[in-house]
């Protein structure tokens, strides 16, 4: 498939890793999952060898050059909708979108990837009992498990991993641009903030997936 084609690269350690999530070996201690599972991460990031086809399909170097490709649209989606809804003066507003989706965005996103992970390595064992499809495609976004062939389940998980990424992201532009003042505007702005979040978020899901489409079509 071509995501494991596209990030052969970088998931070599995660056979092992994998493999002992779903063994009855692994130890059922809480801290020893969450260790496990950090481990498992950074070997995935930092590996340069092949993958092995049960290993799974680790969503982050799926997605995250579909978040630095539309970076710039993202931004100026949220620039011009804020602009347009507090009159703020379009250098302020310009910069404060670009620092605050770069923070949010650029570092947000691998950040919550890697707590969705964590927290998928921790539902083994709910994951091995539920016949619920929904919990299981939620729980394993991040990380689908080796199974995950169909197109239509890959530009699922690229639009749930977004999900949160869009709270965290409008979350802390709120903050950023609303009580800190980075627009220099007098009038309230989280709520232009959240619907320019909104709108950004729509434009990244639909352009996102469109690409994913393209790339599974045209491996």
């Amino acid at each position: 498939m071509f995501v494991r084609r596209e990030i052969e690269s970088k998931v070599s350690l995660a056979s092992d890793g994998a493999t002992c999530v779903s063994s009855k070996a692994m130890a059922p201690t809480t801290v020893r999952k969450v260790k496990f599972s950090s481990l498992l991460v950074i070997a995935v990031l930092l590996s340069p060898a092949t993958a092995y086809a049960d290993a799974g399909v680790p969503m982050l170097p799926v997605t995250y050059p579909l978040i630095l490709l539309f970076l710039v649209p993202v931004i100026a989606i949220e620039a011009f909708y804020i602009q347009r809804s507090l009159r703020t003066q379009w250098r302020n507003t310009i910069i404060a979108t670009t620092v605050t989706n770069t923070l949010s965005m650029l570092l947000g996103y691998p950040l919550i990837w890697i707590l969705l992970v964590s927290l998928q390595f921790q539902s083994t064992d709910f994951l091995n009992q539920t016949h619920s499809a929904v919990f299981i495609m939620i729980l394993t976004a991040a990380w689908p498990t080796p199974g995950y062939g169909a197109d239509w389940e890959i530009l699922a998980a690229f639009v749930i991993l977004l999900v949160p990424a869009f709270q965290l992201s409008a979350f802390v532009e709120g903050i950023l641009l609303s009580r800190f003042r980075w627009l220099r505007s007098d009038r309230r702005s989280t709520h232009t903030v959240w619907v320019a979040n909104v709108l950004s978020y729509c434009f990244l899901a639909i352009a996102g997936c469109i690409v994913l489409w393209w790339k599974i079509k045209h491996p």
